[in-house]
């Protein structure tokens, strides 16, 4: 027999009235349909809501998580979760039958039970005084085999408790536990790439090059100018504070004529000036060959591009491996340092991922020349100083004509040959110490006139 409607209701207020000091344990009646509960893994969606909470009647902002289809305040969802995975791991197949409830939900629960006209006239909580509106209480599937045995035997140690004794069904989370989950708050924080590119100019192939080391690098004459740029992108989480780019040219092969800077937020894909353009102290014209430029802060997604003008102003092909523009990431607040570009950086936590952490990167170009006297291939077409009338040495000018004078006549007939030098004689021959060689005689004509003499001496001596 039910007690009088007025009475009735008097009881029930007085056994939702709050103790002092902490929440009073709740009582309520389970949840429709919690028998029917199928045992299956649970599912987790970390998309966060916010909804009114309240404690002790006082109300706070929530942030809410979708766990087996019901809302559940977030840091209670971790640690469900962690819990629920345990609990598969040996068979047992937690669900949340019902979690976070708004004020409404409450309401209707609570005048529901106090006029019994709805909910079965189920027991429910004084609006503002439930738990499942702290965001603390799950109620689970208890009645399905293996929940309740392994809840009373390891809920405790995943910080969930049974709160209310003659309800098996509601456990609440205040704290504790092994911590994790899959909707932890990861730290947030940039992540900063740089990348260097050159506009191909126009009429002219990109790679004119591929002899020798050249095949892949861009190509340009000298005294061309290139259209060159330097993208610094954050793709992290978390904006990017007073970031600082150094850039350098390397002379004396290129020279940076000019730069803007430029950025595509919120400018539909494309890249409009930045108003960083206008904060620098360093003059946009003729820049010195190494130079820094204070990008500001980069959103989360956004790109500044550097937009430069280079004139290439000496060969490089032939003379060097390749001209160079280089650039790298110098600075971000709290999260990275570089001092120069063979500098090893100071990363904050290793967040930074390109080159193993070192933000640099560098557009190579080969500078081709005319043809001159050097001895090399200065236009690269496999062919040295061609089409030119060079010296006989690397690097000799062209021999210069002889000077115009009078006209010196016919040429006259070549006169005929001069008598040979004679030959010096060997050491040890046959005349040596006679004194009596001839000039321009051979040997044995210079030894006739000596042999007539002593003949006729012989046959002088014999007649007298």
């Amino acid at each position: 027999m039910r007690a009088a409607p007025r009475l009735r209701v008097l009881l029930v207020l007085a056994l939702a009235l709050p103790a002092c000091g902490e929440p009073e344990p709740e009582a309520e009646d389970p949840p429709a349909g919690i028998d029917s509960i199928q045992q299956s893994l649970s599912s987790i969606n970390c998309s966060e809501s916010t909804a009114t909470g309240y404690v002790s009647g006082k109300a706070f902002t929530i942030t809410l998580v979708t766990v087996d289809g019901e809302k559940v305040q977030k840091e209670t969802a971790n640690a469900y979760y962690v819990m629920a995975q345990a609990a598969a791991a040996k068979g047992v197949n937690l669900k949340v039958v019902s979690g976070f409830r708004t004020m409404a939900e409450q309401t209707y629960f609570y005048n529901c039970y106090v006029n019994c006209n709805c909910n079965n006239c189920n027991l429910a909580a004084k609006p503002g005084y439930s738990n499942h509106q702290s965001g603390h209480a799950l109620d689970l599937n208890t009645s399905s085999s293996g929940v309740l045995s392994w809840l009373n035997a390891h809920g405790a140690s995943y910080g969930f408790k049974r709160t209310v004794p003659s309800e098996d069904w509601h456990w609440e989370w205040w704290g504790g536990g092994p911590g994790g989950g899959p909707c932890v708050d990861k730290p947030t924080y940039p992540v900063l790439t740089i990348k260097t590119s050159a506009v191909t100019i126009a009429g002219q192939a990109r790679d004119l090059c591929k002899l020798e080391k050249s095949e892949g690098i861009f190509d340009l004459f000298q005294g061309q100018e290139l259209e060159a740029e330097v993208d610094v992108k954050n793709g992290g989480s978390a904006v990017a504070k007073n970031v600082k780019v150094s850039l350098s040219a390397q002379s004396p092969y290129l020279k940076v004529l000019r730069w803007n800077i430029l950025s595509d937020w919120k400018a539909g894909g494309a890249f409009k000036p930045n108003d960083t353009d206008d904060l620098q102290k360093l003059p946009h014209e003729n820049p010195p060959p190494s130079f820094e430029l204070q990008l500001g802060s980069l959103s989360v997604g956004e790109t500044k591009r550097v937009r430069l003008a280079v004139r290439a102003d000496a060969q490089s092909f032939g003379v060097a491996e390749h001209a160079e523009l280089r650039a790298f990431v110098a600075h971000v607040d709290d999260f990275y340092e570089k001092a120069d570009w063979g500098a090893k950086p100071k990363n904050v936590e290793g967040y930074q991922q390109q080159n193993g952490g070192d933000l640099r990167a560098a557009l190579q170009a080969d500078v081709l020349a005319e043809e001159r006297c050097d001895g090399k291939d200065n236009d690269c077409d496999g062919a040295i100083d061609e089409g030119l009338s060079c010296g006989s040495s690397p690097g000799e000018p062209p021999a210069s004509p002889p000077p115009a004078g009078p006209d010196p006549g016919p040429t006259p007939a070549p006169s005929a040959p001069a008598p040979s030098t004679p030959t010096p004689h060997a050491a040890g021959g046959a005349t040596e110490g006679m004194g009596c060689a001839l000039a321009g005689a051979p040997a044995g004509e210079e030894l006739l006139p000596l042999a007539l003499l002593l003949a006729l001496a012989l046959l002088r001596r014999r007649r007298g």
